[in-house]
C-alpha cells in the first residue's frame, strides 16, 4: 500500500507560487494535492489537470484556465479573477528555476512532516532521516552539469580507497576500502575477525565508528584487539577506534565525526528492524549506508549467510556493495581451517572469484594473513 501523505493547508503565498510553477511548466500538477489548497485554488488546479487530460501542455495560458474554470467548473468570477491575477504576477516575475525551487522545497517539507509523523508513531527518533530527505530533494532540484566541467583536472585514474598493508592482494583487487564493503560468511568462519582487523588498520588514517550490534561486548572486543596486535600495541591500535554497543547513537556520532570516517556494522541482521517488514527494514538500512558514502564515509557491513550461501534477510545486499565478499572455509568444520576470500561483486575492478586465501597468524589468532 502507498504511504499515507500528511496533508496540511498551504499558506496563501505558497499556494500562488505552486500554481504559478504548474502553469509555467516548472512543476507537475502532482506537486500539490488539491486538499492542500483553498477552495478557489482547488478549482484552478482541477482546471489545469483537466486541460492536461485534453491534450494541452504547459505553459498554460491563464485566459484558457480562466475560461475553463468559469464555463466548466462554476468558479465565482470575481474571486477567480483576483486569484489568477496574483498567479499571473508571480509567473511573470519569477523564472522557472525559482519556481522549481519553491516546488521542491514544498515537497521537502511534506517529506519531513511525514517522517516526523512516522517517528512520533513509532517512538523512535532518527534525525538522519530528515537530512536524507533534504539532501535527496536538493539533489533532485540541482541543474546537472557536464562531467567536463565538474572534473576539469581528471587524469584518468580513479581515487584509491584506504589501503590495508596486511591484505595486499585484496587491496590491489579492490583498489582499497571505499564505499560500502560487505563481508558475508557462515557463523564462526571469521567475518568479525576480518572486520575488526580492517577497522584496526583503517583507524590509523581516519576515525572508525565500530557498532557491535551483534553483542560481542566491549571487553571482548578489547580482548580480540589484544589477541590481534598484542597488549603492548593495544593503545596504538585503538586510539582512533570508537566502540558503540548499539546503532542508537549513529545520528549523534555522525555529527561528532564528519567524513572522512569509517562505519563498521557487525552485523546488519541484528540492527533494529520492523518485525512485520524485516526485509524492507534491512534494505532501508542499506540505503542509509549508501547515502552516507555519498557524504564521504566508508561503510563496512558484516552479514550472516544462510545455509544456501545467500545473504540473510535481503536480496538487496547483493547490489548494495562496492565490494561484496564471502569467506569460505577450505576445510569446513575443521578448527583453524584456512579461509577463501571470494569476491562476488567488485565495482572498482575487473577481478572476481577466489582471489586470496587467508590463514590465522600462529601467534595472533585474531589476525588474518594472506597465504
Amino acid at each position: 500500500m502507498p504511504k499515507a501523505t500528511k496533508l496540511v493547508k498551504v499558506a496563501s503565498k505558497l499556494e500562488h507560487e505552486l500554481l504559478a510553477a504548474i502553469v509555467k511548466g516548472a512543476a507537475s500538477p502532482s506537486i500539490v494535492d488539491p486538499k492542500e489548497l483553498s477552495k478557489i485554488g482547488r478549482i484552478v488546479h482541477n482546471a489545469i489537470v483537466q486541460l492536461s487530460q485534453n491534450g494541452l501542455t504547459a505553459p498554460f495560458k491563464l485566459t484558457t484556465v480562466f475560461t475553463h474554470c468559469i464555463s466548466n467548473l462554476g468558479a465565482p468570477e470575481q474571486d477567480l479573477r483576483m486569484f489568477l491575477n496574483t498567479v499571473s504576477s508571480i509567473a511573470g516575475s519569477k523564472d522557472q528555476k525559482v519556481l522549481l525551487k519553491v516546488a521542491k522545497e514544498k515537497e521537502t517539507l511534506v517529506g519531513i512532516l511525514n517522517e516526523a509523523s512516522k517517528q512520533l508513531g513509532s517512538g523512535t527518533v532518527e534525525l538522519r532521516k530528515f537530512n536524507e530527505i533534504v539532501e535527496k530533494n536538493r539533489e533532485a532540484g540541482d541543474v546537472p552539469k557536464p562531467l567536463a566541467e565538474t572534473h576539469k583536472d581528471y587524469d584518468g585514474e580513479p581515487e584509491q580507497g584506504i589501503m590495508c598493508e596486511s591484505l595486499p592482494t585484496i587491496m590491489s583487487v579492490s583498489r582499497g576500502v571505499q564505499g560500502v564493503w560487505i563481508i558475508g560468511a557462515m557463523e564462526g568462519v571469521g567475518k568479525s575477525t576480518l572486520g575488526l582487523q580492517l577497522a584496526i588498520e583503517v583507524q590509523e588514517k581516519i576515525p572508525v565508528l565500530y557498532y557491535d550490534v551483534d553483542g560481542t561486548g566491549e571487553q571482548w572486543v578489547c580482548y580480540r584487539v589484544t589477541q590481534a596486535v598484542g597488549t603492548e600495541q593495544f593503545e596504538e591500535a585503538t586510539k582512533n577506534l570508537y566502540y558503540r554497543p548499539s546503532i542508537a547513537s549513529l545520528d549523534a556520532d555522525l555529527l561528532a565525526y564528519k567524513a572522512p570516517a569509517m562505519i563498521v556494522i557487525d552485523s546488519i541482521q541484528t540492527l533494529p528492524y520492523d518485525a512485520k517488514h524485516r526485509r524492507s527494514s534491512v534494505d532501508s538500512w542499506l540505503n542509509t549506508f549508501k547515502a552516507l558514502t555519498n557524504k564521504g564515509y566508508t561503510v563496512l557491513v558484516i552479514s550472516e549467510l544462510s545455509r544456501e550461501g545467500q545473504y540473510k534477510e535481503s536480496s538487496g545486499i547483493n547490489y548494495a556493495g562496492a565490494l561484496n565478499a564471502e569467506l569460505e572455509e577450505v576445510e569446513p568444520g575443521v578448527e583453524g581451517s584456512d579461509i577463501r576470500f571470494i569476491v562476488k561483486k567488485n565495482r572498482h575492478g575487473p577481478r572476481k572469484g577466489h582471489i586470496a586465501t587467508l590463514t590465522r597468524n600462529q601467534h595472533s589468532p585474531f589476525w588474518l594473513e594472506e597465504i
